[in-house]
């Protein structure tokens, strides 16, 4: 009869097959236990008790973390084991997933209703047996990695946008000295340029050995070559000087570089349309940074100065034979002075 009485009060609960499980079952300080009840063929019941603390047992040491939860519910959410943070729970009943089937597994991020922690939680529905298994693993913990990869990255980011300020700054500021300097040196070269135009002068450089010089656009412009800096055989140089001058200027020109002394030399030159010209040309041997012998320096026009010259010899000639041709006595004097 008892057993006839316990299969009556547990026609109503869930099961799977012949097997029936009763509702949870609390006498005083007893451990709870579950009624479990089988149909056998001949129509009788067997009836047992399975006491919750086995069912606790398959459950202890689990892997699910500080805050992780894991338990074992009849179909109606009533709690029979669990294992996790807290304690107490047996007994108590928690709302279960809609559409939880038979042999279904449904998965959600829920707040507990027991311990108020928020997991990620799937509820199982065996298909051999009238239990609900569910397993949580606590949100918190399960993003701490990715939260920490996360600060990781941001820092990593903060640093690379902060190390890309710095380049971007310190390349405007690199930048800015640059067109600074730029702007300087095109003003020199102007400058440089003006004042060489107005004493009608020209710079020149070469290296030891060399057959080519590197001439300002004024110094090519002086020989009749065409006005635009950069590198001019040498020979072409000493070609457009006077037959008369070019041996005593080649002369002087290679004692300077075997000897080490400044070059210093006036000389005429004819240029392709006939001009001719005085020159006056200057040097001296300096150390590039790699400590190599070069000779720069400059050459001025002095045509002016050389025809003035020449009236002045002109003019001093005539007078000198004036005063020695002439039978009369003269003399000259200052009117100021009388002398």
């Amino acid at each position: 009869k008892r057993g006839e009485s316990a299969a009556e009060k547990s026609s109503d609960t869930a099961g799977t097959g012949m097997l029936r499980v009763g509702r949870l079952q609390q006498q005083g300080r007893a451990q709870p236990v579950i009624p479990l009840m089988w149909r056998t063929p001949e129509g009788n019941w067997l009836v047992a008790r399975l006491r919750t603390s086995e069912l606790q047992s398959m459950l202890r040491g689990l892997d699910i973390g500080e805050q992780g939860s894991a338990g074992i519910l009849d179909r109606e959410g009533v709690v029979l084991a669990r294992e996790g943070s807290g304690g107490g729970y047996v007994g108590r009943q928690v709302p279960l997933p809609a559409g939880l089937a038979k042999g279904a597994t449904v998965q959600q991020v829920l707040v507990s209703r027991l311990d108020g922690i928020e997991r990620f939680a799937s509820f199982t529905s065996t298909s051999r047996y009238p239990f609900i298994v569910a397993a949580g693993l606590s949100k918190q913990e399960a993003l701490m990695p990715w939260w920490r990869y996360a600060v990781i990255a941001g820092c990593l980011l903060m640093l690379y946008w902060l190390g890309m300020f710095y380049l971007m700054r310190r390349m405007s500021l690199a930048e800015a000295a640059r067109r600074k300097a730029h702007d300087e040196l095109r003003h020199h070269a102007d400058w440089l340029s003006k004042a060489q135009e107005a004493s009608r002068a020209g710079v020149w450089a070469m290296e030891q050995g060399a057959q080519h010089v590197r001439a300002s656009a004024h110094a090519a412009d002086l020989f009749g070559f065409e006005p635009v800096a950069g590198m001019l055989p040498l020979a072409e140089f000493f070609l457009r000087m006077h037959p008369s001058d070019r041996p005593r200027v080649e002369h002087e020109f290679g004692q300077a570089w075997s000897s080490g002394q400044p070059f210093h030399s006036e000389y005429r030159i004819t240029l392709p349309d006939g001009e001719s010209r005085w020159i006056s040309a200057r040097g001296a041997l300096v150390q590039d940074d790699e400590g190599a012998p070069r000779m720069t320096g400059t050459m001025v026009d002095i045509t002016e100065r050389m025809a003035r010259q020449e009236e002045l010899a002109g003019a001093e000639a005539q007078f000198r034979e004036l005063f020695d041709l002439n039978p009369l006595p003269f003399w000259v004097f200052d009117i100021e002075s009388l002398r």
